[in-house]
């Protein structure tokens, strides 16, 4: 745009093209949200819609133009780039300090600060750069900044390397910022019949026996598999993992996020999902997802894409029970026994994150959800499952009452988090959780 001459438009183009770029930034502000995946197509909205707006203004007046042409509007605009520089270590570190979620005054005053710095900042800094008097003084500037880039980039890799220069934090509270993630997170990748037959899976307990179960699901499968890993090698008995990313292991219902390649291999491994079984040769499956996904509007959106069925109807919950049903009836068509793992509660933030904050701060910070909470959000799945338990077709162990017992749930034990994130069970989570219940999944071997 800045190298092509103005656009030749007339009053009405302008308003139009003006308007619609108006149009797609609104949309952009409304739609995107921290869940979606980022950066993607969704990024083309607001820089198409600036473009569109900018490129009516370069062809003259609009009634979008003169808005943009007053006094403060024009002030944002020349600071626009040192606020865009400014913005984000001011939010970092206002939430390293205050650890909780920022309320509207908060924001307010980081706002203003952020404005303050990017007005300094362009100044001294940005305009005498871009306006020097003396052209003799560009070689010297741009050494210096060439100098300054090159430095802040060996710091850059510095941290990389490091991981975040771990040294600036005690040993405890970098104990309790390491996510310790299991190692099953490197098996979600979907697998067929054939990698059964192949004894290709991903392999749970002791070594040099024959495999007598299956574990199934997604993610938050995989951080579970690390505590039963742990439990079947107590027991000297074996099994498989089988598991795809944001995959629900329930016949008919999609995955609706990570990439096409995900959600190829999630349809592909559950299409052979009666194959692997059989191909394993295993007494018992156990299945384990992330179930508030039953409850969740976006999660029920995700579940029932394709389906037509409105998230919010008593349809879509007919639909869930009837997809959990009919997997159970594949499943147990095979001759095994059907364990259901229910919902490990999520928590309301990162928890290794926020309690190392909380730590380096001094502050208490708010981490766990409350258990009415966990409870609501896994309602309709346990609902379900305790409905298939009490007719006798499944074996349905909750881990909520071990981790929600009180009026808000666990996410920690004896200072250590028991979560990687604010979803999965890290490896002492794991461990904990997977002692507790194992005595009721009732896997023996063959």
């Amino acid at each position: 745009m800045a190298l092509t001459p103005p656009p030749r438009l007339d009053a009405r183009g302008r308003e139009a093209v003006a308007f619609l770029g108006l149009v797609l930034i609104a949309v952009a502000v409304a739609v995107i949200d921290r869940a979606d995946p980022f950066p993607s197509w969704r990024a083309a909205l607001p820089c198409l819609g600036t473009a569109m707006v900018i490129h009516a203004g370069r062809a003259g007046s609009s009634a979008t133009a003169r808005p943009l042409a007053l006094p403060p509007m024009r002030f944002l605009g020349a600071i626009s780039y040192s606020l865009y520089l400014w913005h984000w270590p001011v939010i970092v570190f206002a939430r390293y300090r205050f650890v909780d979620d920022l309320d509207a005054v908060a924001v307010a005053v980081l706002a203003a600060l952020s404005i303050g710095l990017a007005t300094l900042s362009w100044w001294f800094v940005e305009r005498p750069f871009r306006h020097a008097p003396d052209p003799t003084r560009t070689p010297r500037v741009l050494a210096i900044g060439v100098a300054s880039v090159l430095a802040v980039g060996f710091l850059g890799v510095g941290a990389w390397v490091s991981k975040g220069l771990p040294f600036r934090m005690e040993p405890e509270i970098r104990d309790v910022a390491d996510p310790a993630w299991g190692r099953f997170r490197g098996c979600l990748k979907g697998v067929t019949a054939a990698d059964a037959r192949a004894d290709r899976l991903c392999r749970l307990g002791a070594a040099d026996v024959t495999p007598s179960f299956l574990l199934v699901g997604d993610s938050f499968a995989a951080a579970l598999a690390d505590g039963i890993d742990g439990e079947a090698k107590k027991a000297g008995i074996a099994g498989r993992f089988v598991g795809v990313q944001s995959c629900p292991p329930i016949l008919g219902l999609k995955s609706g996020a990570g990439s096409s390649t995900s959600r190829a291999a999630c349809e592909a491994t559950k299409a052979e999902l009666a194959g692997i079984v059989a191909a394993t040769g295993v007494r018992s499956v156990v299945l384990h997802s992330v179930w508030a996904n039953f409850d969740g509007e976006r999660g029920r959106t995700r579940l029932l894409a394709g389906s037509g069925i409105a998230q919010g109807s008593t349809e879509a919950d007919v639909f869930l029970k009837q997809s959990v049903e009919r997997t159970v009836e594949m499943l147990r068509g095979t001759g095994v026994r059907v364990v259901v793992v229910g919902a490990v509660p999520m928590a309301a933030k990162n928890v290794p994150a926020t309690l190392a904050r909380a730590r380096l701060s001094g502050r208490p910070a708010e981490v766990a959800l409350t258990t009415a909470r966990a409870e609501a959000l896994n309602h309709t799945a346990t609902t379900i499952f305790a409905d298939l338990a009490a007719r006798g077709l499944v074996d349905f162990v909750s881990p909520l009452p071990l981790l929600c017992a009180g009026d808000h749930c666990r996410v920690e034990a004896d200072g250590r988090p028991l979560y990687a994130d604010a979803y999965h069970l890290n490896l002492t989570g794991s461990a904990l959780v997977a002692a507790a219940i194992w005595p009721r999944l009732g896997l023996v071997g063959r």
